[in-house]
């Protein structure tokens, strides 16, 4: 199981005066192999945005969407603990929010794609993650926004 805490520039995409937003993305993965392995896994991803100082009809919106990554890795052993690097790409599915009046300003693609790295380190039943994500393909079909993801977070091991 994974959890990250996440941070976005998805205000970017609305002009809202603080474009970045916290965001939380938990899910499961599965990896195959021992030092060389290839990784699936499922996920639900959260953003909170902010745009009451931006439009006065609008408070927090949470946009929320879910991912399938696909990626590989090369993992170390040294003394106790794991070391893991990772790169891969994710489908993301479209991009939905709490709120319905929010499409006037940009109305969501079907499905995008990211690029992805992380490095893990820990132990076989817990690891600290931290990563990157880069979006290759629009969010949203009438503006040119690129979206990008910083997170630190936590795999869990059952």
């Amino acid at each position: 199981m994974i959890f990250n805490a996440k941070l976005s520039n998805i205000g970017e995409a609305y002009t809202l005066d603080n474009s970045l937003a916290p965001g939380f993305e938990i899910g499961f993965e599965q990896l195959f192999g021992k030092k060389y392995y290839v990784g699936i896994g499922v996920s639900m991803n959260f953003y909170f945005t902010d745009f009451s100082s931006t439009y006065n009809n609008l408070d927090q919106v949470t946009f929320f969407f879910g991912k399938i990554p696909l990626f590989f890795g090369y993992r170390t052993y040294h003394k106790k603990y794991i070391f893991m690097y990772e790169v891969g790409a994710e489908f993301n599915t479209e991009f939905q929010a709490s709120e319905e009046d929010i499409e006037f300003l940009s109305t969501p693609i079907n499905n995008s794609y990211d690029i992805m790295a992380r490095f893990r380190v820990g132990t076989e039943r817990i690891m600290l993650s931290l990563g990157t994500e880069f979006w290759v393909s629009d969010v949203y079909e009438n503006n040119d926004y690129g979206m990008s993801v910083f997170y630190l977070g936590m795999k869990f091991s059952f």
